[in-house]
């Protein structure tokens, strides 16, 4: 699958990673955006509730 990335696939990768600093690059914002508040497991990726008194 790497091979087939790496050949024929276009453009710049959405995910890098780099071996010495020990870094991900994730370089499409809507990726990045997708990760944070996509789909997930229950409220571990849903953004943080008002308390009820400020709504």
């Amino acid at each position: 699958m790497t091979q087939i990335a790496k050949t024929k696939v276009e453009g710049e990768p959405v995910l890098d990673y780099d071996e010495d600093l020990s870094t991900l690059h994730i370089s499409d914002p809507y990726f990045a955006f997708y990760l944070r508040w996509g789909q997930g497991q229950g409220d571990q990726t849903a953004p943080p509730k008002a308390p009820i008194g400020t709504r």
